[in-house]
C-alpha cells in the first residue's frame, strides 16, 4: 500500500492542513471536472515565500493530454508574481520546475548512515538490489532485438 492511501498518512495531513497554531497558512487549489478533482496542489504560504508541498492528480490518461498540473501551476504562480514572493519547488527537476525557475537546478546528495547492525544490512541489501538491477537493464540493452520469423 502506497503512503499517501493509509489513513495516518491522510489524517497527518489533515490536521496539519487545519491545525490553528500553524505559522504557515495552508492552501488546497484544485481544477475540477464535474466535482471530480482531477489535479490538486497543497502549498503553504509564508511571510515572503510559498512552499510547494505536494501534488495529487487524477489516474485516468485522458486528463493528462491537456496537462491540469501546467494550468494550476500557471493559476498559483500568477498569485506568486502579485504578491511578489518567493518559490520553493523543493527538490528535483521535473520539467514544470525547470520552467519556472528558467532552468535553475541544484544538485542534491543523499546520504545514508547506519547506525545499527541491522540498518547496515539494510543498506547493504538496497545498494545490492540497485547494483543487480542496473546491471540486468544493462544487459537487456546489449542483447540483439528477435529475428522475425
Amino acid at each position: 500500500m502506497e503512503h499517501d492511501q493509509l489513513p495516518e498518512y491522510r489524517d497527518f495531513l489533515f490536521r496539519w492542513i487545519t491545525d490553528p497554531n500553524n505559522i504557515q497558512q495552508m492552501r488546497i487549489y484544485t481544477i475540477e471536472i464535474d466535482k471530480m478533482p482531477i489535479a490538486l496542489k497543497l502549498a503553504a504560504y509564508g511571510v515572503s515565500h510559498l512552499d510547494l508541498i505536494i501534488a495529487a492528480f487524477h489516474p485516468d490518461p485522458q486528463y493528462a493530454k491537456y496537462s491540469p498540473g501546467f494550468v494550476l501551476d500557471e493559476f498559483w504562480m500568477k498569485i506568486v508574481f502579485e504578491k511578489r514572493l518567493n518559490v520553493d519547488f523543493g527538490a528535483g527537476s521535473e520539467p514544470y520546475k525547470l520552467f519556472w525557475s528558467r532552468n535553475v537546478k541544484n544538485d542534491l546528495a543523499n546520504y545514508r548512515i547506519p547506525d545499527t547492525l541491522a540498518g547496515a544490512a539494510a543498506i547493504h541489501l538496497w545498494r545490492l538490489k540497485r547494483r543487480v538491477s542496473a546491471h540486468l537493464a544493462e544487459r537487456r540493452k546489449r542483447q540483439p532485438a528477435p529475428v522475425p520469423a
